[in-house]
């Protein structure tokens, strides 16, 4: 089947369901993406495809784990239209601790 196909399956599916169209064109963007990477028939895609382009996304391109979390719940979207049923995991979200003043920059901001 082919990648347009897909995606324009794909896109009128999200639609029908009532996702807003940013999040329609950020899973259609996130599937094009991932078709491009595996070269794969969606038929035959199994769950080590889809854990290899994940530790692409994380590791190679070094993107955060909500972009690779968003990429997670386009590519599970697609996958159960198909009747796929692949594991996935979320990416752990890192947390990150703020940025504490010191106290002559706290005595800036008051003056």
């Amino acid at each position: 089947m082919k990648n347009q196909t897909i995606c324009l399956q794909l896109e009128k599916a999200l639609k029908l369901k009532g996702y807003s169209a940013n999040t329609v064109d950020t899973y259609v963007s996130h599937i094009k993406q991932f078709m491009d990477y595996c070269k794969e028939d969606i038929r035959v895609i199994t769950s080590e495809d889809v854990h290899e382009y994940l530790l692409y996304l994380l590791e190679d391109r070094g993107l955060s784990a909500s972009y690779v979390n968003t990429a997670i719940s386009a590519i599970k979207f697609m996958l159960n239209r198909y009747d796929i049923n692949i594991s996935i995991s979320r990416v752990k979200k890192e947390k990150k601790l703020p940025n504490i003043l010191s106290q002559e920059e706290v005595g800036k901001i008051l003056m």
